[in-house]
């Protein structure tokens, strides 16, 4: 079962600023490429042998959907994007599935379920994150989350080849709002950031994970999804993440 499974790895060691984590750290941790480009475009998280969740705005370029799966790859088991790994695989996209009601980051609903073509094989460098409970009264507010991607390493920078890691303080929803003036901060989105600034995910890093250590089983739990904010890492400016927890009854819906 999932639940036996999910969550194992991590490293419970302080990152500040953003350091490059050892390799199958974070097993659950895949990287979204077009195909014949090393870099990744966006992360995500795998949460089954066959699904990994991600953000829909990670398929909206050039005004239009990137509906055509067939563009598209996943990476698991990875550590170094440009470099052979004999863990890592490239894995077709079966479907995306973007919430039906997303239009814009913004707005929230920043959500999507990719079904990979085929089904990975579980190791100690390819397992799931475990997912949060749904009804949980917990906001994680002033909680040590941590963000891992490959995005770019500074604002207006250039990505990164290797997988990055930087601890952030979870936010309340209210706080975070009078923070952001150019975002209306709702309950389905969780803020996480620095507020002396210098650490948060940047672009790049994008439908990757927000996550945090379970303190009763020392587990990691998707809180997160990377999504959007005020540019990268700015004093009191923290980064805005879809909140996992207010999708757990649509999540299965988009697994069939």
């Amino acid at each position: 079962p999932l639940a036996e499974i999910c969550g194992r790895g991590g490293s419970h060691r302080r990152i500040v600023g953003g350091r490059e984590v050892a390799p199958g750290s974070y097993p659950w941790m895949v990287g979204l490429k077009r195909k014949g480009n090393s870099g990744a475009f966006c992360g995500g998280a795998l949460i089954d042998k066959q699904y990994v969740l991600t953000a829909a705005h990670c398929f909206w370029k050039y005004g239009e959907w990137t509906k055509n799966a067939t563009d598209i790859v996943v990476r698991v088991g990875a550590h170094n994007l440009r470099a052979t790994e004999p863990e890592a695989m490239d894995l077709g996209v079966a479907s995306i599935r973007i919430h039906k009601n997303y239009t814009t980051a913004s707005k929230g609903l920043d959500i999507a379920v990719i079904k990979l073509e085929t089904r990975v094989k579980f190791s100690r460098r390819v397992h799931p994150i475990c997912l949060p409970p749904g009804n949980s009264a917990d906001d994680y507010a002033g909680r040590v989350g941590m963000l891992t991607g490959w995005g770019d390493t500074t604002e207006g920078g250039v990505s990164s080849s290797v997988l990055m890691a930087v601890d952030v303080q979870v936010w309340n929803n209210s706080a975070c709002d009078e923070s952001l003036d150019q975002f209306d901060v709702i309950s389905s989105m969780i803020c996480a950031g620095d507020r002396a600034g210098g650490k948060d995910s940047c672009q790049g890093d994008s439908g990757g994970p927000l996550m945090v250590n379970r303190q009763s089983d020392g587990r990691w739990v998707l809180i997160g999804i990377v999504s959007t904010g005020q540019g990268c890492a700015r004093p009191n400016n923290p980064g805005i993440n879809t909140r996992v927890s207010d999708y757990i009854d649509w999540i299965p819906t988009q697994m069939s």
